[in-house]
């Protein structure tokens, strides 16, 4: 129990310097802070994480998502930092988690779960306030889980709605009155999210253990689980063999003409496609390839499992399955390359560089899908490499500066195509700033927009990033903020 207090005062703590570090900042070097203050609680309240490899790679992760933060301060470094703070959150707990998607909504739940047993543990110590004596699992999850979706709610409506914000800051002022305190509803919030954090980063969820039970129950179709099969049951996998052979030998051959098609129109008519056809392509092409991928994934991942998977007789379906991943590859590639046509015809875009992402991700899944079905993992062990791919590939892409990057590439495009200078000015975030100043009569003699209206469009992109530094203390630094503000300090005056 003396622990636990001390837990619970770590947590408060922590919590008030949270407040300092974020209380009407963004995100910067508080980040880079307070991520290193929390990895050093985490290695002392998780002595086991030193030496489990997921638990270091998810603290170096989260190490690594803050370095960029301040480095080039980008939405997607910003998201992917929040994301791997939950998934560390997540993973230490108790009972081990495998799983990062489970670690991943175990930490969400614990956001809201743990600071309410926090403060019963805290009532519970102190002299004269035992108002908690038990507090049991389940009872935990049935008070504290709602409890803490009202505050999340409560907290995106306060920032999305004046009209909230203005009604509950009274409500506040009012409640405050007869003890004067110093703190407004904001503050306030921002202590109490602080010391969601550090409850959660420092308690093991209550629903850990059902999580773990969750994974070991989940089906594992390995080589060595071969089961006797009586003459029923072999006469009913041979059943199953024909129909899967007779299902893959149709789909192959549909695949195959749409392929040829690909081929015919798309990699040997490289440059063809009017823009319009592109955008067509491009648009509805990679909704209908996310829709054939997953059900390519699902029809290979029924076929293969249980007692198929070892029947004597398989190899032709096999090949039939390994026809089926190349020619979904295939269609992945060429999607891929009508995204790169359409790309130059009209420069870079988020979308579009997400259509790339998607079909990376895409070619990997299916190279863990042919691993699969070659080497009889189980459909827990396909799952566990897939989420990995997904969270190390945002750990990658984080790394980026695709604001700068499309910027730079749209420009210097500018010879085969026209500047879409609207999406630069207003679409892109102002780490571009300086860029759209340097190449400001490029953009005014082969851009979209007047000369007068991109000036407008700068001075107006300027005066917000001026208001927001203004705002700002050496908290939220960044090095894309500071770049912007030594260029514009030296070439405005």
């Amino acid at each position: 129990m003396k622990k636990e207090l001390l837990l619970t005062f770590i947590s408060l703590i922590g919590a008030l310097l949270y407040c300092w570090l974020f209380w009407s900042e963004g995100m910067g070097l508080n980040t880079l802070i307070f991520a290193a203050i929390s990895l050093g609680l985490t290695w002392w309240q998780w002595p086991e994480c030193r030496s489990q490899w997921l638990s270091k790679w998810i603290m170096a992760a989260l190490l690594l998502s803050a370095i960029w933060v301040v480095w080039h301060h980008s939405f997607l470094a910003r998201t992917t930092h929040l994301i791997f703070f939950t998934l560390m959150i997540g993973i230490l707990q108790k009972e081990a988690i495998r799983f990062l998607v489970f670690g991943f909504i175990l930490g969400f739940i614990g956001l809201f779960e743990s600071p309410f047993r926090r403060m019963a543990i805290l009532l519970d110590l102190l002299p004269g306030l035992r108002m908690v004596q038990v507090i049991k699992r389940s009872q935990l999850a049935l008070y504290s889980l709602p409890l803490g979706i009202g505050l999340l709610f409560g907290f995106l409506y306060y920032q999305a709605n004046t009209g909230f914000a203005k009604a509950l800051d009274w409500i506040w002022q009012l409640l405050g009155r007869p003890f004067n305190w110093g703190w407004d509803i904001g503050q306030f919030m921002t202590f109490l999210l602080g010391f969601m954090l550090l409850s959660a980063l420092l308690s093991s969820s209550a629903l850990s253990w059902r999580v773990h039970q969750l994974e070991d129950k989940l089906p594992k179709f390995l080589i060595r689980q071969r089961k006797k099969r009586s003459m029923g049951n072999t006469l009913a996998l041979k059943h199953e063999y024909r129909m899967g052979f007779i299902t893959f030998a149709i789909l192959n051959g549909l695949l195959f003409f749409a392929n040829m098609a690909d081929l015919r129109y798309v990699w040997m008519n490289y440059g063809g496609a009017s823009p319009q056809e592109l955008s067509q392509y491009v648009h509805a092409g990679t909704y209908l390839l996310i829709l054939s991928i997953l059900l390519a994934q699902g029809v290979i991942l029924w076929f293969f499992r249980g007692n198929l998977n070892f029947y004597p007789a398989q190899e032709g379906l096999h090949s039939m399955a390994y026809v089926w991943l190349a020619q979904n590859a295939m269609l992945a590639l060429s999607v891929g390359l009508r995204n790169w046509q359409y790309v130059m015809h009209y420069g870079l875009a988020y979308k579009r560089l997400g259509v790339f992402w998607f079909l990376a991700l895409v070619l990997l899944g299916l190279f863990l899908l042919y691993r699969k079905v070659e080497y009889k993992f189980s459909l827990f062990h396909l799952l566990k490499q897939n989420s990995a791919v997904f969270f190390s590939s945002l750990l990658l892409l984080s790394a980026i500066n695709w604001d700068v990057l499309i910027t730079k590439y749209n420009i210097r495009q500018h010879t085969q195509t026209t500047i879409d200078a609207h999406f630069l000015y207003h679409w892109v975030s102002d780490k571009n700033l300086y860029l759209l100043d340097q190449h400001f009569h490029l953009l005014a003699a082969k851009s979209n927009m007047s000369a007068p209206d991109l000036q407008d469009a700068l001075t107006d992109k300027y005066q917000r990033f001026e208001r927001r530094l203004a705002s700002r203390t050496w908290r939220s630094w960044n090095w894309a903020d500071e770049k912007n503000r030594r260029y514009f300090a030296k070439n405005r005056n």
